[in-house]
């Protein structure tokens, strides 16, 4: 099955590509697009798992779904090595990491399920029109 979405989704991304050239430039090959249909393919695969939440049938979540997506755009020469720091936002990262680690130790606390339960038991109130 996932051999069969990810080949719909390589033939979606071909078909998106501008495989038609502007008069007087060379007609490019299906080799000269196949690091673009790469990208495409690797980009709609991670974020269909970054929907999905998890690849199922293995141990990866959300964020090992972006590191392997990130790994692979670099594997494919996508992007070279030396542009990676440069494509990173650390302030974004940092932003992140300290909202999940507020977020785990909320967890742990068991601050969800309290506040769970007083939603659910709260009485409802209907407004009338």
């Amino acid at each position: 099955m996932w051999l069969v979405i990810s080949l719909a989704i390589v033939t979606i991304g071909l078909a998106a590509l501008d495989v038609r050239t502007h008069p007087g430039l060379p007609m490019r090959s299906l080799a000269d697009l196949l690091p673009e249909a790469a990208a495409v393919a690797i980009f709609a695969m991670t974020y269909l798992v970054l929907a999905i939440g998890r690849l199922p049938g293995f141990w990866l979540d959300r964020a090992g779904a972006a590191l392997v997506g990130a790994s692979l755009m670099v594997a494919v020469g996508v992007m070279p090595l030396e542009e990676v720091p440069k494509a990173i936002d650390f302030d974004t990262i940092i932003l992140l990491l300290g909202v999940m680690i507020v977020v785990a130790n909320l967890r742990l606390s068991g601050f969800f399920g309290l506040v769970n339960g007083w939603v659910v038991s709260a009485p409802v109130i209907r407004s009338c029109c």
